[in-house]
């Protein structure tokens, strides 16, 4: 390493080994190098919960009397959301639109095989896609139990 660098890092004899001045700064630039790259490391694993913009549509008056309590107790279970709501009485294509939730009464019986869906009941849906699918399902888990 000291031929790579061009310099002396270390003071052999021998019966010791110690650091140079030019090793002893190294040295500490290299820790502080290692630890600024296991900040980081930590900080990909400390906010694993949902962020962002999430699109969301919901049917007109099943929406707004039966969806839209879960949905807001899903923004305030994750205040990192920003949520943009709309209400709709017709068919939406979830991917075409880039729309991350869709809750609607009916809807085509086939499904594009792009857009999962979770199954609530009969004539009910909640179609998610996108980093949210597991906060949702927590949500409406915990709503109907």
């Amino acid at each position: 390493m000291e031929s790579r660098l061009g310099t002396r890092l270390f003071h052999r004899t021998t019966r010791r080994l110690s650091l140079t001045d030019a090793g002893t700064a190294f040295y500490k630039t290299c820790i502080g190098v290692l630890a600024d790259l296991e900040e980081a490391e930590s900080s990909l694993h400390e906010n694993t919960e949902p962020q962002g913009r999430i699109r969301i549509d919901l049917s007109a008056s099943y929406g707004r009397m039966h969806a839209l309590p879960v949905v807001l107790a899903f923004i305030d279970k994750y205040p990192l959301l920003s949520p943009h709501i709309t209400f709709s009485n017709r068919i939406v294509d979830p991917v075409e639109e880039g729309i991350d939730v869709v809750v609607q009464v009916g809807g085509p019986d086939v499904w594009p095989p792009a857009v999962g869906h979770y199954y609530l009941g009969t004539g009910r849906h909640i179609f998610r896609g996108g980093l949210w699918n597991r906060a949702v399902a927590d949500v409406v888990d915990s709503e109907s139990a």
